[in-house]
C-alpha cells in the first residue's frame, strides 16, 4: 500500500490531504483536513496516522507500506519522518500489531504518484493548491 500526504501551511493552519493507494493502484481512500498550526513533520505524521486508523477500522490487510510524502525545500525530510515514525507510538502500534513496516519517501516519484500528490492537494483547498508544485 501506498500513502501519499500533501500539506498546505498559511498563517494561521496547516491543512493536510492524504491518499491511500492499494498495491495495484487502486484509490482506497482520500482526505482533507484542517490542523492548527504545527511544523511540516508533525502535519505529514497526522496524516499517516488517520490513514492507519482507515485501514484498521476497515479490516485491509497491509503487508508493507511506503508514505510518500512531497518537500521540495527540505529534501531530507524522509529522514526526519523515520524518526518521527520510529518515536510514534500509535504508529509503532500499528507496525507491530500487522507485523509491517513502513517506509518513508520524499523523491523517486513515478507519474502515478505525481497524480496522486495532486489528488491529495485537491482534498485541501481545490482553489488554492498550485498543480505545478506537484509535477
Amino acid at each position: 500500500m501506498k500513502i501519499y500526504t500533501s500539506i498546505n501551511e498559511t498563517s494561521n493552519a496547516t491543512y493536510v490531504g492524504t491518499v491511500l493507494t492499494s498495491n495495484d493502484n487502486q484509490l482506497l481512500f482520500k482526505n482533507g483536513f484542517k490542523l492548527t498550526l504545527c511544523d511540516k513533520v508533525s502535519a505529514h505524521l497526522y496524516g499517516l496516522n488517520r490513514t492507519l486508523s482507515f485501514i484498521k477500522h476497515n479490516d485491509l490487510q497491509p503487508e508493507n507500506i511506503t508514505h510518500l510524502l512531497r518537500d521540495n525545500i527540505r529534501v531530507d525530510i524522509d529522514k526526519e519522518m523515520k524518526d518521527r515514525i520510529d518515536s510514534s507510538e500509535y504508529t509503532q502500534r500499528f507496525i507491530n500489531q500487522y507485523n509491517i513496516s513502513i517506509n518513508p519517501q520524499n523523491s523517486n516519484f513515478t507519474e502515478f504518484d505525481k497524480d496522486m500528490f495532486m489528488t491529495a492537494g485537491l482534498e485541501i483547498s481545490p482553489r488554492t493548491f498550485s498543480k505545478d508544485y506537484y509535477r
